[in-house]
């Protein structure tokens, strides 16, 4: 694929020159993957294009449909075969793109097929907390449900419960007791931030557990 470009006029004259786009853009596939082209997509897939192709970032077709959200086209990769632990320069995953920009859906077609919810990114970050650091509590949730390390420390010391304690989301907190987490930690955790809904929350988990 060639496009020509007009460098500058002397006098009659143009000068031109011709700059080869799939270099700088990638593959094909990688672009329709990227613009969320499934129709170009499914057409390349069958004509047998390298699926894991890589552009001038090292990424894939499949990280680039993480990063934009385009859930029907990371399914036809996957079924296809896309390697779903491919990183790019940056040692980003197409889970690792999907958390970074909050694609819940995409994140969990990826940990179905195969994808590591706990695996950091290049900058030694888990995903849970790329999460919480963007306040992304669906997120979390997701991740918790797929059981994520809840004692993960962030560059403050403190853990992923902590975090999801200072969040004051109770749904979350509910997330993390129905996951068996020592109710008495949290009620600790909750006391020492003066959070009395979580308390009671914590208080109301624990008559329902009795009562069933």
């Amino acid at each position: 694929m060639y496009s020509r470009f007009i460098l500058r006029t002397l006098g009659s004259f143009s000068i031109l020159f011709f700059c080869n786009t799939q270099n700088i853009m990638g593959s094909e596939l990688n672009i329709a993957a990227q613009m969320g082209d499934s129709t170009k997509v499914k057409t390349l897939i069958k004509k047998g294009v390298d699926i894991n192709e890589r552009d001038n970032f090292g990424r894939t077709a499949l990280i680039y449909a993480a990063l934009n959200g385009h859930d029907r086209i990371i399914n036809m990769l996957l079924e296809s075969h896309a390697d779903i632990h491919a990183k790019d320069h940056f040692d980003q995953t197409a889970f690792i793109a999907a958390v970074n920009r909050g694609h819940v859906n995409s994140a969990e077609i990826l940990l179905k097929n195969g994808a590591n919810s706990s695996a950091p990114n290049g900058e030694g970050v888990p995903p849970v907390l790329i999460a919480l650091g963007r306040e992304d509590f669906e997120m979390v949730d997701l991740l918790l449900k797929y059981g994520i390390e809840i004692n993960s420390i962030d560059e403050r010391g403190r853990t992923v419960l902590q975090r999801i304690i200072e969040s004051n989301d109770t749904e979350l907190v509910q997330t993390v007791l129905r996951r068996g987490v020592d109710e008495r930690y949290i009620v600790h955790l909750a006391a020492g931030v003066g959070d009395t809904t979580l308390l009671k929350t914590v208080l109301k988990n624990k008559i329902n557990m009795v009562l069933r």
